[in-house]
């Protein structure tokens, strides 16, 4: 049985967000299946070469938000 994402997100939201460009990690879904989403300022090879493809058994999505402020 796999973990929750709530708790990969919390045991592997530093190291992604210490990438380059990451904004944010979020669960997502992908083709109705449970994943895990990275939020980059701006989508690039060099940095999709440094994410893994899954975590823990789950997808890892990426999607390119742009920068995030807080208001």
């Amino acid at each position: 049985m796999k973990p929750a994402i709530a708790e990969i997100l919390k045991k592997h939201t530093d190291s992604l967000m210490a990438l380059p460009g990451g904004v944010g990690t979020a669960e997502g879904r992908y083709e109705e299946v449970p994943c895990v989403t990275v939020l980059v300022i701006e989508l690039s090879d060099d940095l999709l070469g440094q994410l893994p493809n899954e975590l823990e058994g789950y997808r890892v999505v990426v999607s390119e938000s742009g920068e995030i402020k807080a208001l």
